[in-house]
């Protein structure tokens, strides 16, 4: 039996969960996730978000502090085209 030659996207996969045809399970959601907020004329921010009841804390990812907050209800429905997060309550 000839050994077959892994595709580029194969040895991706079997980089990333041991196999060249399993698909890889990235971590999306929780605390641990640090997202990067850029844009506009203020520096860029990197940030993690902790949800805390009806509220979203949203904390600095290097040294922790809280920046602010953010309605959990923003992120129960999908924006429309256009349509920017405008309200962020300190």
């Amino acid at each position: 039996m000839a050994v077959q030659e892994l595709t580029a996207e194969q040895k991706i996969r079997q980089q990333l969960t041991g196999s060249p045809f399993a698909d890889p399970q990235f971590q999306h959601e929780g605390g641990d996730v640090i997202r990067w907020i850029t844009g506009g004329n203020q520096p860029d921010l990197h940030v993690t978000f902790h949800r805390e009841g009806e509220r979203i804390t949203v904390k600095c990812a290097t040294c922790k502090n809280i920046l602010g907050y953010l309605p959990v209800s923003l992120f129960g429905r999908k924006r429309t085209k256009g349509e920017r997060y405008s309200r962020v309550a300190h």
